[in-house]
Formats: structure tokens, sequence, C-alpha cells
């Protein structure tokens, strides 16, 4: 029964699958470009420069918004001074009962 006479209906559905799937790809695309886009909108042109640099080497259409919006986050998110940590670093005493060894690797 599987000669030659067998039914072509698999392949047409394998081919209608594969161009849905393609179908679906590019409209996923398209929805991400026009989030970036509504998200660069709102930058002013100072932020969008300072955005494309951070960016480097990829271009900002090509990022999703999450990776943007952590571009800026990483960059602009509060860090400690080098005075506070300075400051922390002189706060740090050893125990009695901890050795010379146990102190570095704590500090």
């Amino acid at each position: 029964v599987h000669g030659l006479d067998a039914d072509p209906q698999p392949d047409m559905m394998i081919e209608d699958l594969a161009q849905r799937a393609t179908m679906l790809q590019a409209q996923q695309e398209q929805v991400r470009i026009q989030r970036v886009q509504r998200l660069v909108s709102r930058f002013s042109a100072d932020m969008f420069a300072q955005v494309q640099g951070l960016l480097r080497p990829k271009e900002l259409l090509k990022c999703t918004v999450k990776e943007i919006k952590q571009v800026i986050a990483d960059k602009y998110s509060p860090r400690p001074t080098r005075y506070a940590a300075r400051y922390r670093f002189q706060l740090v005493q050893q125990e009695d009962n901890q050795d010379a060894t146990q102190f570095l690797n704590e500090l």
C-alpha cells in the first residue's frame, strides 16, 4: 500500500505548517520592532545617542525592549562609590576564632 499511490496530503500539510511558522515569525519580528520603535520614540536625542552607544556593536532596532531596558538599568543604577567601599572595608574586623586565611577570604 506504500507505493506511488501514497496520499500527498501529509506533504501539503508540512508545507502549510512551514508557511504558517514563517508567517508567525515575521509577525513576531514586526511586533518586536514596533515595541522598540515605541520605546525609542520616547527618548530625547541625547538619550537616544547614549543608548545607541551602549548597545554597540548591536543595532538598536535589532535589540529587544528587554535588552534595551537592561542596558539602561545597568548604566544608571546606583553603584557604591569607592569611598563607601573603602569604608565598608575598614569596618571589617577579624573575629577571635577566625584564622588569617578565613579573614582574607572574607575581605
